[in-house]
């Protein structure tokens, strides 16, 4: 069984692809095989859809890794 991990991220942001690299890193290093998929934001619809605030954003099993993240919304509105 793997863990679903998502990264998502705006273009241009210097942090995705070192970010990737990390996560792979990490599963590799506890052993745990996850499924990784890489998400580009690129309208405000998507920004909606997604609740992107910020880039890259990290989810483990639809969670943000960032504590302070969670419950946010887009604009810092729950």
């Amino acid at each position: 069984m793997s863990v679903k991990v998502q990264v998502l991220y705006s273009e241009g942001c210097l942090r995705t692809p070192l970010t990737i690299e990390r996560v792979q890193e990490v599963s590799q290093k506890i052993g745990i095989l996850i499924d990784l998929a890489t998400i580009q934001i690129n309208t405000y619809d998507e920004i909606m859809e997604w609740n992107f605030i910020g880039s890259p954003t990290v989810r483990v099993n639809g969670v943000d890794i960032d504590p302070s993240a969670r419950g946010e919304s887009f604009g810092g509105f729950t």
